[in-house]
């Protein structure tokens, strides 16, 4: 699997209080998780020359192939959580990186090419059509979705959606950003539409109700585990969908790799940071954990 996306520098508070600095996006949230798991994994970002150091993590990790292709400025956020859920959160960027270009895609080796915008100009719809032609394409839309209105993160139309979706083999997209995408509130219909737009398999995550899966006509709905402690939701959702793309990867069926996806997700809750858990330690969490209740599609 090849992640391409960018880095960014985090700053979170919870309510008016600054709880830490960290590093984020999908190369360090998923592509941590998905080296943890065993994957064959490349990772190609973006990252400015004097924040370095601040990406030991993937550096210096044995079984990542990463390629910096550089930028003016690293993306950074500050991600800013309800004091009470930790869970609500503002987002405001700071500062952006450069814009993929197709000519990136030449460092790309994988059976899977997993594109992961954190705003909505990173990753146009050409550099899409053009991965399309190289290998399969799994999509976090998130990034998609994102424009910034005097600093503060807002949801926006995907102006290029109809266009790109036909490209994308596997889609992950939250539950609001799928009833934002179709104007369905429940995610079963939601789903369906994602799919006559051309996509084949489209993951919907829920948060504590788990998530939505829809593949070539056939629908599960994955219960959440109940995590043993909470401690950080930054990051969960791209823990759900490296840990359901590594096991796609390896033939797991839809809801087997639902269920798996689930249990790193609820064990990524109970820590600061990238989830460090391996197979065999989300395996024996899938064991022991209870699950949460089934909630309808429609929140």
């Amino acid at each position: 699997m090849c992640i391409l996306g960018p880095v960014s520098k985090d700053v979170i508070y919870h309510g008016h209080r600054k709880v830490m600095e960290s590093i984020g996006g999908v190369p360090v949230y998923a592509g941590l998780a998905a080296a943890h798991l065993g994957v064959r994994l490349q990772i190609i970002t973006k990252w400015a020359k004097i924040d370095g150091p601040q990406f030991n993590s993937l550096t210096e990790h044995d079984t990542i192939k990463l390629e910096n292709i550089g930028t003016n400025h690293t993306t950074s956020f500050d991600l800013i959580y309800d004091s009470e859920s930790g869970s609500d959160r503002v987002l405001r960027l700071t500062s952006h990186s450069d814009p993929f270009q197709i000519d990136d895609l030449e460092y790309a080796d994988s059976e899977l090419l997993y594109l992961a915008p954190l705003m909505q100009t990173d990753i146009g719809n050409d550099l899409i059509k053009a991965a399309h032609q190289k290998c399969r394409i799994a999509l976090d839309a998130q990034g998609l979705l994102r424009r910034a209105k005097d600093g503060v993160v807002q949801i926006s139309d995907w102006p290029d959606k109809r266009k790109t979706l036909p490209y994308v083999k596997i889609l992950k997209v939250s539950h609001a950003e799928a009833a934002f995408l179709t104007g369905a509130v429940d995610s079963a219909v939601a789903a369906r539409q994602l799919a006559a737009w051309g996509v084949s398999e489209i993951v919907v995550t829920r948060d504590r109700w788990g998530a939505h899966i829809l593949k070539d006509g056939q629908h599960a709905d994955i219960p959440a585990y109940k995590p043993s402690k909470h401690a950080d939701a930054t990051g969960c959702g791209d823990t759900f969908f490296a840990a359901y793309l590594a096991q796609r990867l390896d033939g797991k069926d839809v809801d087997e790799a639902g269920n798996f996806a689930a249990a790193a997700a609820a064990l990524k809750i109970g820590l600061w940071g990238p989830s460090q858990a391996d197979r065999s330690e989300i395996m024996a969490f899938m064991k022991s954990a209870q699950r949460l209740p089934h909630r309808p599609n429609s929140l």
